[in-house]
């Protein structure tokens, strides 16, 4: 088993505006806040990206095929909980939180618009709750989410060390992890980011940003990789 050097940075692009919440708000006024950095800007966790790429790659490996070497994709890719030990297997691979464009702020700043705490960047929109036994709006039900607008787009990386555990694929003449392409291929599934997608929210396209992705000290080909897997 060898340790590959890999980083790639990725592109997001809002497809439909995002609600990813902060945990609070204030009842009546705004009952679900969107989580927001240092300074203020709305920005996509690296522990919700890991977490959706996640749940694609476990829908896509029982057709690809996750190798017979131990431990698995997963593994490798996202860490493991193991509840009997009571205890947490990390993953080799650091996802970084996604934060806004640097052309999406200085777009901001131009037009004189401030971080998320003066509610002009986000956008507020009101909820009504089902009742899922009779399918029509709840009494008294009405509530407000907070989320970014429409067509914003946010840049972050990952990177880290990925053990091959014996599954390899060669791309150009070097050898890759082959979960590695199952990352890619994670990345590429991802259409939905963040809470209450039954309404609309947090459709998104994911792009690895080109010549961004490096094996070691060379850069590979998303579009090769995907090949090595056929």
């Amino acid at each position: 088993m060898t340790l590959h050097k890999v980083e790639l940075e990725l592109a997001l692009e809002l497809l439909s505006p995002l609600h990813i919440g902060a945990g609070y708000g204030v009842a009546g006024y705004l009952d679900a806040r969107v989580v927001t950095d240092e300074n203020g800007y709305p920005y996509v966790p690296g522990s919700s990206l890991k977490g959706r790429l996640r749940y694609y790659l476990a829908g896509l490996l029982p057709a690809l095929g996750a190798g017979d070497g131990q431990p698995g994709p997963e593994t490798n890719l996202f860490g493991e909980r193991r509840p009997e030990e009571e205890r947490e297997l990390a993953g080799t691979l650091h996802f970084g939180d996604l934060r806004l464009t640097p052309a999406w702020r200085d777009l901001f700043d131009a037009a004189g618009l401030q971080p998320v705490s003066s509610g002009l960047i986000t956008e507020r929109r009101a909820n009504v709750m089902l009742s899922r036994l009779r399918g029509v709006a709840l009494e008294r039900r009405l509530f407000s989410v907070e989320a970014a607008p429409l067509h914003v787009g946010f840049t972050g990386g990952i990177a880290g060390h990925l053990p091959d555990c014996g599954r390899l694929v060669t791309v150009g003449g070097q050898s890759c992890p082959r979960d590695l392409a199952l990352l890619v291929v994670a990345c590429q599934a991802l259409t939905h980011l963040g809470g209450r997608k039954s309404r609309g929210l947090g459709r998104c396209r994911l792009t690895i940003v080109q010549g961004t992705l490096r094996v070691g000290e060379q850069p590979v080909e998303p579009a090769q990789l995907l090949e090595a897997l056929r």
